[in-house]
């Protein structure tokens, strides 16, 4: 029988690998794998929200992430306007443009 709960870890460990899919997001000091959306375009702005990434239950928590966090991902500085938990192991983060 397979144990998912392993299983699901392991794959998000390759999901936010960052020679893989991730990039870093930058949280005071220290550096933390996310996941961007997909942007089709130019980023829209829609109630303050530009851009969604997602990030680990785990890091999130280490981070201390909450709304009004700030984070910088490419040199671009951002904002935490919303967290949403998925109950998959990582959370949907929504964030504008500081």
């Amino acid at each position: 029988m397979v144990d998912w709960s392993v299983q699901q870890a392991s794959d998000l460990g390759a999901v936010f690998d960052t020679d893989e899919f991730a990039v870093t997001a930058t949280i005071g000091a220290t550096g933390y794998p996310v996941i961007q959306d997909v942007d089709f375009g130019d980023p829209v702005e829609v109630d303050g929200v530009v851009r969604t990434y997602f990030m680990r239950d785990a890091d999130v928590e280490a981070a201390g992430v909450s709304h009004g966090t700030a984070l910088t991902v490419g040199g671009v500085g951002y904002v935490v306007r919303s967290l949403e938990r998925t109950n998959a192991g990582y959370q949907r983060l929504r964030v504008s443009e500081s």
